[in-house]
């Protein structure tokens, strides 16, 4: 998930785990050890742009590491606050606070390697946006509550404690709508005579409520929403054309494998001021309303790479929102269940 929310929930933790030893300090201590799987991105310098793209979220995100680091760094901090703390406190706080950020990150659609080194395989649940307030704002109220409590005051380990039992259980209850998102949407396809290869469902951004339908045909994709508050029978898609043809000159290299294993094969492609422009459509668009062009949020201009001949690389384009007004009135109606 986004940065402040990784933070945050290792600032509970620590909290939880240490705060009546260590006070802020273990509020302090979390938010670093929340953030430091995604600390992977120091080592950007080193890499170019398509290898950056494979390397976050991977070995940093992998399980067996984390289990490997997490004795190696309670030991150090256990000696670092050995008049204090039990190494047995460390241990447990390094553990939850480490599995806690890859698998949060794994909930979303973004991808996690969780399985590294045995697999590059990016895990996603598509269950939780990026950014998701209802998750993330309990965390850092209890958080900022609990740094102006004294150390003493039981109410600082009981109010994060309640937060992340919360958060647990959200995580849980996404996977749920999920899965009645899912069955909306078979029954749509079957409804409307749409054959898929196969399909995929993910929240909007900022909330679990309104969710983004895609399935997969042969040139393309039917996209869709459908909003847990949507009191209408059926689904309204529009078509994506894939527009793969586009890729002829690239198909093969480097740059094109690595966007093809990213977006797990969830992609369009369209040419912009003569630039070849690639967009993974898992993340969606800047907008709700299938009637306007689509913006979408990931995407990348795929060039010709100077230092390799022959191969091409890529470089991703920032999106830009001209009417931030009407995109979040539209996903307001959407959530309501009013884009009909």
């Amino acid at each position: 998930m986004d940065s402040i929310t990784q933070v945050t929930i290792g600032c509970a933790i620590g909290e939880v785990c240490l705060g009546r030893q260590l006070g802020n300090r273990a509020i302090l201590w979390g938010g670093l050890v929340g953030t430091l799987a995604d600390l992977d991105v120091l080592v950007n310098p080193l890499f170019d742009e398509v290898a950056k793209l494979t390397w976050h979220r991977g070995y940093s995100h992998s399980i067996l590491v984390s289990l490997v680091v997490a004795p190696l760094l309670a030991w150090l901090m256990h000696r670092l606050y050995r008049d204090r703390t039990q190494f047995r406190h460390w241990l447990v706080f390094m553990l939850m606070a480490l599995q806690a950020s890859i698998w949060l990150d794994a909930f979303t659609v973004y991808g996690t390697q969780l399985l590294q080194p045995f697999s590059d395989y990016p895990v996603g649940f598509n269950s939780i946006s990026i950014v998701d307030p209802i998750f993330s704002l309990p965390l850092l109220i209890a958080v900022i509550t609990a740094l102006f409590l004294s150390r003493e005051n039981v109410k600082r380990r009981l109010l994060n404690g309640i937060v992340l039992t919360f958060g647990a259980i959200y995580l849980v209850a996404t996977l749920g709508f999920k899965s009645h998102i899912n069955s909306v949407a078979e029954e749509a396809f079957a409804k409307q005579g749409i054959t898929v290869e196969r399909y995929m469902t993910a929240p909007t951004l900022f909330n679990t409520v309104l969710w983004r339908i895609m399935g997969e045909v042969e040139d393309g994709y039917w996209v869709g929403y459908h909003s847990l508050l949507d009191e209408h029978d059926g689904l309204k898609f529009q078509f994506i054309s894939r527009n793969d043809s586009l890729l002829a000159k690239v198909r093969g290299s480097r740059a094109h494998k690595v966007l093809m294993w990213f977006s797990k094969g969830w992609y369009t492609v369209h040419q912009l001021e003569g630039r070849l422009m690639l967009s993974d459509i898992r993340f969606g668009e800047l907008d709700v309303d299938l009637n306007n062009p689509r913006v979408y949020i990931f995407t990348w201009e795929l060039l010709p790479d100077e230092s390799r001949p022959g191969e091409y690389t890529f470089v991703q384009v920032q999106p830009e929102m001209t009417n931030a007004r009407a995109v979040f009135r539209n996903l307001a109606e959407g959530i309501m269940g009013r884009l009909h």
